[in-house]
């Protein structure tokens, strides 16, 4: 499942999840739409977590707090894994792959 995050509250409650799996989306991006397809992919496994999709053209001051929140710079696409409020793994760009998701999400 891919959800898209409009606000701070719902970034927040997406915090809570074990882990919590954000991906910075930019819908005018070639790259982003190449990462969407690993996204999607990853997110159709059973029992893959939600993943949070943060549009950072028309959320960018949610794709701002994520960054520091989770003290990764900016970069798009990105996917950043947390797991109780600490970042745990981050790839951008040609590092997303569902395969790597995989591996950097289970247990």
């Amino acid at each position: 499942m891919i959800r898209e995050l409009d606000s701070s509250d719902e970034l927040e409650e997406a915090l809570r999840e074990q882990p919590a799996v954000f991906y910075k989306h930019s819908p005018r991006c070639w790259m982003s739409t190449r990462a969407m397809r690993q996204l999607e992919k990853y997110a159709g496994v059973e029992g893959a977590p939600p993943v949070y999709l943060i549009d950072v053209i028309a959320r960018r001051e949610l794709s701002n707090v994520l960054s520091e929140r989770s003290g990764v710079p900016h970069a798009s696409p990105q996917v950043i894994v947390m797991r109780g409020g600490r970042t745990q793994w981050h790839a951008s760009h040609l590092g997303i792959s569902a395969r790597a998701l995989e591996a950097n999400t289970s247990e």
